[in-house]
């Protein structure tokens, strides 16, 4: 599989780089953790097996052997040898064929899957790039070991980002003012254009802290929310840094990370403020969700 052209930001994914926060390194990994769950699962690879995150305008991809793969996430409207296919449906291909995407339909970050063994270049056990040095850099090529077919009819619908978010009121939230705690829960936030994988910046009504704030710098990760200087709030992502020292007012739900991750620059959403046991309880029913989904499509012959 070789790139023609590479697009956007596109990058290799795996699990991330656990265990190494500690010393500075952010986990980093696939902005939507649900898509790359299911494109693993439809395609019968691992839950960390590698996959293709790309932004639009996304990569135009030539195949120089068969393999079989899927598309997940956003919808780029892609097209395979001129003929438009569907995301959450696998496709098996013949060498010479053309992976295009047309134009962004909806969503931030489209996702592949391919089935087969493969070697990408790592760092600290992860091929994810690390935020601050760019590094493992995406190859020019991707070369299977034992590439596979995969003949399979039913197809899984995309999740489509809801407008609402839950968060866990957490850490300094307590120090906000009353009328500012009621702003939280009850307007509308958006997502602006200086978001990225490390962080989304939102618009929104100022928040005000009750009495101001002198914070050492503190634990951060995926999903929390800190409040700036100016009010406003930024929710931190996959590329998060290890620790920060403004004010947090919680942690976004994990089950909802992969929605937020596919809303772009303008997009609107309100926050739902969850328990801590109600956050525990989401994901352990996403995971039923994953093993459901598994056990279907095994079912039905995959």
């Amino acid at each position: 599989m070789r790139f023609i052209k590479k697009g956007i930001q596109t990058a290799l994914h795996d699990g991330g780089r656990a265990g190494y926060r500690a010393i500075g390194v952010s986990h980093s990994g696939p902005m939507d953790l649900f898509s790359q769950r299911v494109l693993n699962i439809l395609l019968k690879n691992s839950i960390v097996h590698p996959v293709l995150e790309m932004h639009f305008p996304a990569p135009q991809i030539l195949f120089e052997e068969v393999c079989s793969f899927a598309l997940y996430g956003a919808d780029f409207m892609p097209a395979l040898n001129g003929h438009p296919i569907l995301n959450g449906k696998i496709y098996s291909t013949e060498p010479g064929w053309v992976l295009k995407f047309l134009r962004k339909h909806r969503g931030e970050r489209c996702y592949m899957g391919l089935r087969g063994d493969f070697d990408p270049e790592k760092w600290l056990t992860s091929c994810s790039p690390d935020p601050a040095l760019g590094f493992p850099d995406l190859p020019g090529e991707i070369k299977l070991r034992n590439p596979e077919k995969i003949c399979f009819k039913p197809g899984i619908l995309p999740q489509v980002p809801t407008g609402e978010i839950r968060f866990v009121p957490d850490f300094e939230y307590e120090q906000l003012t009353g009328e500012s705690k009621k702003k939280i829960r009850e307007t509308h936030f958006s997502t602006t254009r200086a978001s990225n994988r490390m962080g989304y910046r939102l618009e929104g009504p100022p928040l005000q802290l009750s009495t101001p704030l002198e914070l050492v710098s503190s634990a951060v990760g995926f999903g929390t929310l800190q409040l700036l200087p100016d009010g406003q709030v930024i929710v931190l992502m996959a590329d998060a840094p290890t620790s920060g020292g403004y004010p947090r007012l919680g942690y976004v739900s994990a089950c909802d990370l992969p929605a937020l991750s596919q809303m772009g620059p303008g997009d609107q959403f309100t926050f739902q403020a969850i328990s801590p046991g109600e956050a525990t309880a989401l994901l352990a029913a996403r995971e039923e969700d994953y093993k459901t989904l598994a056990l279907t499509l095994k079912i039905h012959g995959h």
